[in-house]
This record gives C-alpha cells, structure tokens and sequence, in this order.
C-alpha cells in the first residue's frame, strides 16, 4: 500500500497540476497503457522516496508536488483513462519493466488488459472471428466483428480491486493523485441533440409556432468525478465509485460506449438512465462555452433545449469517430484547479499520449477530384475532418502559461556505436492493419507497451520540462546537485532545463540510487549537466517483432464462417417481406398509390416474386464462393500491410 510522504520541511510545497488526455487507438491503446504504467511508476518512486521509503539520498530528491488532475480520452484513449483511474484507485502500483513473453500472470490492470487482452483459453483475434454474437431467431447485424472480448476486458478491469469502500481508497490515494479526479470519456450519438437559436420576434413570442434554427450537437461526454469520495450532483457529473453497483454500471458502460469502433465493433445504446436531460443540459453548456470550472457558465441561459426529450435514448459509436479526444475540457479543468491554488504560474500543464498522431506532409500534391466516383470518398474525409476541427484548442485561451506536451511512436535507428543514423518509418507495430494489427499477436502489444514505456521515460527526463530562467515555483528550491542531476543542456539554446516530474530511476542509470558520500559529491560538483543522447538508443524491446502468417492461414475458414454469416443476414434482411415500423405508419392514401402501380396486376406481383426468388437462388450458390474471395481479399491486404510495415516474417523456402 502506498502512504503518505512525510515532507522533510514543513513549509507548503509548490504544485504543479497535470492533466493527460489519450487519443483513440483501437488495439494501439498498449502504447498508451505503456505510457501511463511509466508515469505511474516514476511518481510512485518519487513519492516513496519523499517519505524516506527508499535509500536514496534525500538530498537529491526534489519536494514539489505533481498532481493529476484529470485524464480524459476517446475511443481506446478513453478506455485507458478509466482504466488508469481505477489504477489509481487501487492504491497498489506494480510496474511491468521487462517483457514477460506468454506468461499471462496478473500483473496490473493496464498491463493485463491491453497486453494480455482476452487471450486465456483462446487468441483475442480468433474470437473475434466467432459466430457467438448472432442470434439465430433473428437476422440482425451489430458489427463486423464479434466485440464480446472487448465487453470482457472493460468488464475485467472492475474486477481487479475487491475493496468495498471509497471513502477508505480516496484517503489512502496517494498525493500525486487528486482526490476529486475527474474523468473524461468522448461519445458520438447517432441521434443528435437539437440546439435551438430563437428567430421568432416580440409579436411572436406567445405563439406554439415560432421559427427556430436548429442544429443538432451528436459529442457529447461521460464526466465522472472522485469528488473526495462523496456522491455528486447527478444533474451535473457521474460520480466515479466502482463499488457502487448503479454507478459501476454506468462507468462500464461508458468505457465500453467510448471504444465502439464504427462498423468494426458494436454499436451500443445510451438509455434515459445514462444521460438524465439535466445532465445533457448541463454538460453541452460546459462544453459550448468552454469552460469546465463551473457547473454553469451559462449564467443567463441563453441556450434553448425546449426540444430535448425528457427520456433521451440514443445509439453511441466511437469517441473518436467526431471531434476526438477531449483536450480542452481536460486543459480547463487543470487551468480552473490551478487558479484556486494560486501558486504562480507555469503551474499546470496537459500531456497529449497519441499513437498515431498526425503527420502532414507538405510537400504532397493535391489530386483534383475528377468525378462523383471520386468526390464521394473526399466528401466523406472532409465532414470527418471537418468534425474533429480543434477551434479552441487553436486559439489556446485558457492561459499562456500553462505547459503542453504529446507523446507519441518514436523509434530511433543506430548503428553499433549508438550512433543515430535515422527514425523508423513505422514505429508502433499494432498500427498495422487499420490500427487493429494488435490483435494479431501478443508480441505487436508487448513491443507496443514498453515502447510506450520508452517514450515516456524520453518524455518525461527531457522534453517535459522548463528553462531554468523561467523562475517557475516548483524548482525554487532545487539544490545546485539536484540541478546536476535531473537538469540538461539544451544542445540548441545552450540553456539549463529541468524537468517537471523528476524521474528518480534515473538515479540508477548514474549509479546514484543511494545516499552519496563526500567523494561522490565532490565528483558530482565536477560533472556537466547532463546531456540527452545516449539514453534514447536505449529499447526494453530491441528488435521490432515479426509475424508469421500461417496462424492467419489457418483460420481462413473461420473467418469464412463469419463473412458467411454476414452475407446470410444481409440477404434475409434485404428479402423480408415484414413491414417495418415506419412503414406501418404510413397514411391509407399512400398505401394506395403504392399498391397500385407496384401490385396493380397479376403480372406485376408475379414479376416481383419471381425476382425475390432469383436474389435467393442467387445468395444461395455464391455466398460460399463470395464468403472466400472475401476471406483471402481480407488476409491478403492483413500480409500486405503487415509486410509494407516491415513486421512480416521471412516466408519459410
């Protein structure tokens, strides 16, 4: 268990406020789990060593605070974010520092879930090839994939910490954790919520029918909140409490609504019990103004929501699928917590972990669009980009003094001295296949993880931190040989840097895990400031992993058995004669209209019927033969990928 540190000074120790937000990934959320496992790890370190539960010398260790905050995430980011809380939660911090290959253990529940995934009796990849998830009685679609071992990882990961009371983990939390964390997890609703703007005039202020414009806002959030262990105000905030079994419902349903990649994984269904219309309300208001540091920025109401549904239902896909990870709202509730703390400024800042971030090439050329064949597909890119748009982030208004960061794939290549000599094209091997390479391979995860862990270690050393010039609060009090230590020259500007969250497994790294002696300090006094180099040649996972196909060849034919499957739905969907709700609404006038031009004559109806019976005849010969071209189209483009990537095996001769 982890306890309180016991400061060596009383005086009030200066606080930096950290918030972290994760970008969607689908099975690339390793990289982010690697990510928050080093995180974890270097503030625990830090922590214990504070309290005097290490043999460090305490001269050495810096006394300022990091806190976090708040994390927030979309899709796979989002996911992890739960995850990372109820880490957190469970006040029992145990790295994973060194690949552990098949061994499926228990480790931790960021380890487990996204490393080991649901690869107990059976690979996670074969069964989302199984036929499981369709009901017999009825011919209906939910996605491409079978998603029930994602609903038993989410699940999985509440298991973890069997402690019954919140009140008991909240105290024993340890400080670099706030004890009202706030979550953040992203939705796309496919059933907008209407946002009015009010164009009726005075005269017309009475009538029941006055023009309106109305939009229709589809992101919407999850905000859970600690809050000290206490409940919350439903109306406003979910309340983050894993024990209670209402609310521990409705944080897995979240967690699970968040990652629902569209057509690839199931849909699901937010009911009047997940979002209350109050709720809604008070959440699209904190959101359209920007400003998640009060329950209600919109203090004169001008947001009209006379049209909202007072039981709302709606289906949710991806947190990603439009406007993406939630940094501003993670970025204001920071900046809000730090302007309550009043220390200074340069006292908060957000770290952005994203395994495909975006890369733009300038040099590309536009390729006109020549006709609707090919408008089509650019239609759809630019509402989905045009959707994620970043208006405020861009502006940046919350504070010119708050510190931003992103951690992303980065591998470096050197040559026998640890010389650089170039970067991996393609870093992160679970970004193969449509980013759901990781599913393959349990060796793609792990290289993915610990290269999170690697990046992080990079991030956090070097580029996580501040001039020394800057006169920020926390390194007021930082010794000449805490300075030798942590800082570094920045090689460009031949200025000192010190980080923000001093990593004290650097301290092994210099052989100084210890307290020092006289002649140690006196060598000490004698070196430089660090220089960054030689620590970023340094890999858990040396060697890219490879992957050999004949697994894949195997299971052709049960993903056949699948396409099939899905070929049989569409076709009894596309010939069934029930009418469907909407269309047993539909006036009597209709009706006859309809009725008789379609089935007006004998002829008419026999025609129909006849190609009715045709389309049947039809699915019934080919769906075998189409089910595998389907089959070896998908595998071949799998084996391309993974081979453009670099991660193929050398075919056996």
């Amino acid at each position: 268990m982890i306890g309180k540190p016991q400061l060596t000074e009383q005086r009030e120790q200066p606080v930096f406020h950290l918030g972290l937000t994760m970008a969607g990934a689908v099975s690339a959320g390793c990289y982010s789990a690697g990510v928050m496992d080093y995180l974890f790890e270097i503030l625990d370190l830090w922590e214990r060593a504070k309290a005097g539960q290490t043999e460090i010398d305490p001269d050495l260790i810096p006394t300022h605070k990091v806190i976090i905050e708040a994390m927030g995430g979309a899709s796979a980011g989002g996911m992890t974010t739960m995850m990372s809380g109820l880490y957190a939660l469970g006040n029992e911090i145990k790295p994973v520092t060194k690949p552990l290959g098949d061994s499926y253990g228990h480790q931790n529940i960021l380890y487990d879930s996204w490393v080991h995934l649901n690869d107990d009796q059976e690979k996670t990849f074969k069964k989302l090839w199984s036929n499981s998830d369709f009901d017999q009685s009825e011919n209906k679609l939910y996605s491409l994939l079978n998603t029930q071992s994602i609903d038993d990882i989410a699940k999985r990961a509440f298991d973890y910490y069997r402690s019954t009371n919140l009140k008991e983990s909240v105290k024993a939390l340890p400080s670099y954790i706030s004890q009202d964390l706030e979550l953040i997890l992203s939705h796309t609703l496919l059933r907008g919520i209407p946002l009015e703007v009010d164009f009726s005039t005075i005269r017309r202020k009475g009538d029941d029918y006055r023009p309106t414009h109305t939009s229709y806002e589809h992101a919407l959030l999850s905000h859970f909140k600690l809050n000290y262990g206490n409940p919350v105000d439903p109306a406003h905030y979910f309340w983050f409490n894993p024990y209670e079994p209402a609310e521990r419902e409705r944080m897995i349903n979240s967690t699970i609504a968040t990652g629902a990649f569209p057509l690839g994984l199931k849909f699901r269904k937010f009911s009047k019990k997940q979002f209350s219309p109050s709720y809604i309300k008070s959440m699209l208001r904190r959101s359209i103004f920007s400003d998640f540091g009060k329950v209600n920025p919109d203090e004169t109401n001008i947001l009209l929501f006379d049209n909202l549904p007072e039981d709302y239902e709606t289906i949710t896909v991806d947190g990603g699928a439009v406007n993406n990870e939630p940094y501003s709202e993670v970025a204001s509730i920071v900046h809000n917590r730090a302007m309550q703390s009043g220390t200074g400024k340069l006292n908060f800042g957000v770290v952005m972990i994203d395994p495909f971030p975006d890369m733009i090439d300038k040099t590309k050329v536009y390729a006109e669009e020549e006709d609707l064949i090919s408008v089509v597909p650019a239609l759809l890119a630019t509402l989905r980009q045009q959707s994620k748009i970043k208006r405020k982030e861009m502006i940046e208004k919350l504070s010119k003094d708050y510190v931003k960061g992103q951690i992303y794939p980065k591998r470096n290549i050197y040559n026998a001295k640890k010389q650089k000599v170039g970067v991996e094209k393609y870093p992160i091997a679970s970004g193969s296949f449509e980013a759901f390479g990781g599913f393959l391979d349990v060796k793609f995860r792990e290289h993915d993880f610990f290269l999170g862990r690697d990046n992080a270690r990079n991030f956090f050393r070097y580029f996580f931190s501040l001039p020394e010039d800057a006169k920020s609060p926390i390194h007021e009090h930082w010794t000449e040989e805490m300075k030798q230590v942590f800082g570094f020259i920045h090689k460009d500007e031949n200025k000192l840097y010190l980080p923000i969250i001093p990593d004290l497994k650097l301290l092994e790294t210099l052989h100084m895990n210890r307290k020092l002696d006289e002649a140690d300090r006196n060598e000490l006094k004698n070196k430089a400031y660090r220089l960054s180099g030689m620590e970023f040649a340094l890999y858990t996972v040396p060697n890219r992993p490879e992957y050999d196909p004949t697994e894949l060849f195997e299971m052709e034919s049960v993903i056949q058995a699948r396409f099939k499957r899905i070929l049989e739905v569409s076709k009894a969907r596309l010939l069934d004669t029930k009418k469907s709700e909407a269309e047993n609404k539909k006036s009597a006038n209709y009706e006859e209209w309809v009725n008789g031009y379609y089935f007006k004559s004998p002829w008419k109806k026999l025609v129909s019927k006849c190609i009715r019976m045709g389309i049947h005849v039809v699915f019934s010969l080919t769906k075998r033969s189409l089910s595998k071209a389907i089959t070896e189209s998908a595998i071949k483009a799998i084996i391309s990928d993974l081979d453009e990537k670099n991660l193929l095996a050398k075919a056996k001769k």
